[in-house]
């Protein structure tokens, strides 16, 4: 599921590195309507969440999950890991 190609958003971009060496793309602020338009035409997508990051300026978990169907396919005690697979 870690195929190439497959974009990653999360809350925290730094941390998704230090605990995967991989890169990401922040999740929308919820202040730019293009962004946030961008990202929800996104059909395939990770979205890696950290609880303790929870920043009031993005678009949150409730918010994604009323747009797009997520499914939980990872976690730990620092947060979890959903994939959006429309087709």
């Amino acid at each position: 599921m870690f195929k190439p190609g497959i974009p990653i958003y999360t809350d925290a971009d730094e941390a998704v590195y230090l605990f995967t060496k991989m890169s990401s793309t922040v999740i929308p602020h919820k202040a730019n309507p293009v962004d946030v338009q961008k990202f929800y035409a996104q059909k395939r997508f990770l979205s890696y969440l950290f609880d303790n990051l929870y920043n009031t300026e993005l678009i949150n978990l409730p918010d994604i999950m009323k747009n797009k169907k997520l499914v939980q396919i990872g976690g730990a005690k620092e947060g979890r890991v959903f994939l959006c697979e429309e087709k």
